[in-house]
């Protein structure tokens, strides 16, 4: 299962560090932000895309035959095995549909609670049912409360077919994670893309009550470099608040 590790930035080594298991067998390579929770000094809020199972975008190819070393033998996985949030479990591998190698990149949207003092996981809520990945906010928001986070998505029902598939975001999603809303701009087509990047308009007040994230907090443009696949060229799309 996937452990977090919190620790203070001006620590004094390793025993200062909390490690909390979270108890879902999962992978978060992308965290959207993490903040301290206003109504309660000893926890922590973290937005990350999360995935059941994973082929590392690609780069699991020394696993076609199983766990580098181990073959198709992975039972020492088993421990965790669980039913993906997808209904995966079992579908690519005989042994752990979690493992490295054995399953699809499709990571959705999750807010995490978590309580330092008693190394727990608190809370886990799935904020948007759409697969999407690659996230950023507003960089004047790290490590504060935040209303908005964007992420490379694909279009419903083009999800990778086969475990060592590259997903191919087509896509970008703004959520807005007060109201529930998400509004999605599509590339066009044949063109896709990969990480995004927030750059805002102005300087923000900073804040560290979540409902006073601010209502200004989009106001900036959106940078996706998005790759034209049929003529192997780049373009720079800039795209407003409102877009």
């Amino acid at each position: 299962t996937a452990r977090i590790g919190v620790m203070p930035r001006y620590g004094d080594g390793d025993k200062d560090v909390a490690w909390i298991d979270t108890g879902e067998p999962c992978f978060c390579y992308h965290v959207v932000n993490c903040f301290d929770d206003p109504a309660n000094g000893s926890r922590v809020v973290m937005d990350v895309c999360k995935a059941d199972a994973t082929n590392a975008l690609g780069m699991a190819k020394g696993f076609e035959g199983g766990v580098s070393g181990y073959g198709d033998d992975v039972s020492f996985f088993n421990g965790a095995v669980g039913e993906s949030d997808f209904g995966f479990a079992g579908e690519y591998t005989s042994n752990h549909p979690n493992a490295v190698g054995h399953g699809r990149d499709v990571a959705t949207l999750w807010r995490w609670v978590v309580d330092v003092d008693a190394k727990a996981l608190v809370s886990s809520e799935r904020m948007c049912a759409q697969p999407s990945d690659f996230p950023c906010v507003n960089p004047q928001k790290v490590g504060l409360p935040h209303r908005f986070c964007y992420t490379a998505a694909y279009k419903p029902g083009t999800e990778p077919i086969n475990r060592m598939d590259v997903p191919s975001f087509d896509r970008v999603l703004k959520h807005d994670l007060r109201t529930g809303e998400v509004h999605e701009f599509a590339l066009g087509e044949g063109r896709a893309c990969g990480d995004i990047v927030f750059v805002p308009n102005r300087r923000l007040e900073k804040s560290k009550s979540e409902k006073n994230a601010g209502d200004d907090e989009d106001d900036g443009h959106l940078l996706v470099l998005a790759h034209v696949l049929a003529e192997d060229r780049a373009e720079l799309l800039v795209l407003g608040r409102d877009e």
